[in-house]
């Protein structure tokens, strides 16, 4: 059963939520707009979220 499941979470994606402020908030907001600004990160990152690629 243990085996199953972490084969299960492994495969899917798990919702997390986080309340950010503050320079957590400022260092996220930096690291989103420099991901779209870069066309061919932008494109990785898709890539690898969407489809689980690298």
């Amino acid at each position: 059963m243990e085996k199953v499941t972490k084969n299960l979470l492994n495969n899917e994606f798990v919702r997390q939520n986080e309340i950010l402020s503050g320079t957590k908030l400022d260092d996220l907001i930096c690291e989103i707009n420099a991901i779209y600004q870069d066309e061919s990160l932008l494109a990785e990152t898709m890539t690898t979220n969407l489809y689980g690629q690298t």
